[in-house]
């Protein structure tokens, strides 16, 4: 992993309802894809992997693990069999990751 993938950003300031939404479309994510075949894959689930501890620590996420956020978070509002209950703390919180990835340096 290079150096810039490591740097830490600022977390996000989630509400608890975004919280909820953020960790389980991530939580999902991991849980559907886990034995992937190519290492591409494989090194995604350790970040992703890694960005679920960081959820639910509170500790401060890498900007590769932002990026897989809000990547993960659209993917699930995406989908259309998302309870409706879900979809405004999805879009709330991919708002919210994109304002850290935003001031997060490369």
């Amino acid at each position: 992993m290079s150096t810039h993938q490591r740097r830490l950003c600022e977390s996000p300031a989630l509400s608890r309802a975004e919280q909820w939404a953020a960790h389980a479309a991530v939580d999902h994510w991991l849980r559907t894809h886990a034995d992937p075949d190519p290492q591409a894959d494989a090194d995604r689930l350790t970040v992703g992997s890694r960005l679920r501890s960081r959820l639910e620590t509170g500790r401060q996420p890498t900007r590769a693990q932002l990026s897989l956020l809000a990547e993960r978070c659209r993917a699930r509002l995406a989908d259309d069999t998302v309870p409706e209950r879900d979809r405004d703390p999805l879009a709330g919180a991919i708002e919210r990751v994109d304002q850290c990835l935003d001031r997060c340096s490369p």
